[in-house]
């Protein structure tokens, strides 16, 4: 989707094509614009296959009915046809069903983690030219294989509550000058051959704005105590626990000699987005595990990828998440944060809701059918980049008799004969 900045350019902003693939090692980045156009486009492609299979899934009853099974299959609403526009530069869907799920659709989730992403660095740099500063706070609480992950979610939200209602926190709000937050919650989960599996690992990433300069290392670990002792206290108080060491870690900017540049803070706000807010399909931990086994958790949408491909006894475990994070909220914004940065408020459905061009083709409902049941909306969309009507039409006719849009041979979904780096999307580290 495409979504017009309202906030002028800067170095920084070349992180933004970072954002669609979550790959913090890029910010920045200023090689030969070609291969990594190709890799993208092979994400792109990536997602799509992958929600294809997702919605074969809920419609065979694998896994529980989520809006998902008719995402980017069907028009919205019924009364239009999806049609394809070109505003000059790019081509696009309009008209197309999304079920603007972040935490579960594969193709959404990209798109609104994308967009999302923007609108945290323009009002970082809207309060680092006020005045502003940040830190980073990581909340955890204990768990083990047996834990129902709806428990964990709904526990530990409900401890995050009550820590930010509390006469403590409003002291140490005032102590450290904290403004406004944004929070993000994330899941990850065991790899299929890890040797200590430990469940689900649902958890919060929280951006704290203070008004005030930096924490420096002494008041950030005074900040770091304080808060592992009210975040410990309050999941006591709803059934769960957490270690004092990894409860909450919090990590301020880095200073040279107690000094930091705003362009500085920016790029180090811009690579923590990039790592904990943008999408990312593969997002193995690499610290060490108790036992020191190494990357031993993958991101909720490896388990998606490898329940749905080569590794379908995951299924059972998906359907969990699934249903657990039904209603879950997966970004809040601190009240008027929004307005004094100047961003327009938007549901994640109006974000994905591209603006009309140039008309250029209405698709049938058989065709979109076609295109759909080989997850091939990017590859139509590709081909329409490169080639305009024609191509359109070459790759829907393509589609239409069973063969790959792109290449015109006759297609086949991806198996358990591909490579495992191809199913479990490791071209994206």
């Amino acid at each position: 989707m495409h979504s017009k900045s309202t906030s002028s350019s800067s170095p920084s902003d070349s992180a933004f094509s970072a954002f669609a693939v979550g790959d913090a090692d890029r910010l920045g980045h200023r090689g030969n614009p070609r291969p990594r156009k190709n890799k993208i486009n092979k994400i792109h492609a990536l997602r799509y296959d992958t929600q294809r299979l997702l919605s074969s899934g809920i419609f065979a009853g694998d896994l529980p009915a989520h809006p998902a099974r008719l995402c980017c299959r069907v028009a919205i609403p019924l009364k239009y046809a999806v049609k394809i526009h070109f505003d000059g530069k790019k081509h696009r869907y309009v008209h197309m069903f999304r079920c603007a799920s972040r935490l579960v659709c594969p193709v959404c989730g990209a798109a609104i983690a994308c967009q999302r992403a923007a609108e945290i660095m323009q009002a970082g740099k809207y309060l680092l030219k006020n005045g502003y500063s940040f830190f980073f706070a990581t909340f955890t609480a204990q768990h083990t294989l047996i834990t129902p992950v709806g428990n964990s979610i709904k526990k530990t939200n409900a401890a995050f509550r009550a820590l930010k209602s509390g006469r403590v926190w409003q002291n140490l709000k005032s102590q450290y000058a904290i403004e406004h937050q944004i929070k993000v919650v994330e899941t990850t989960v065991d790899k299929p051959d890890s040797k200590k599996k430990t469940g689900f690992h649902y958890h919060l990433h929280v951006l704290f704005f203070i008004k005030r300069n930096p924490l420096n290392e002494e008041e950030a670990k005074n900040l770091s105590y304080k808060l592992k002792k009210m975040w410990i206290h309050e999941l006591k108080k709803v059934g769960l626990t957490a270690s004092l060491e990894r409860g909450c870690v919090i990590e301020i900017p880095k200073t040279r000699k107690g000094k930091i540049t705003s362009s500085d803070m920016l790029k180090k706000l811009a690579k923590y987005v990039s790592k904990n807010i943008a999408f990312e399909m593969t997002h193995s931990q690499t610290k060490d595990g108790d036992d020191g086994e190494k990357d031993r958790r993958m991101s909720i949408w490896e388990l998606q990828r490898l329940a749905l491909t080569s590794h379908p006894e995951l299924l059972r475990q998906y359907a969990e998440y699934m249903r657990a994070v039904k209603g879950v909220a997966w970004m809040t914004w601190s009240r008027g944060l929004k307005q004094l940065v100047g961003l327009q408020e938007k549901d994640d459905e109006e974000m994905l809701q591209g603006k009309e061009a140039i008309h250029i083709y209405t698709m049938s409902s058989q065709e979109l059918r076609a295109v759909a049941d080989q997850g091939g909306q990017r590859k139509l969309i590709m081909a329409a980049d490169a080639g305009g009507l024609e191509a359109i039409k070459a790759g829907i006719a393509a589609a239409l008799s069973g063969c790959d849009i792109a290449t015109g041979e006759p297609w086949r979904p991806p198996g358990i004969d591909d490579p495992p780096e191809f199913l479990a999307g490791k071209f994206l580290q």
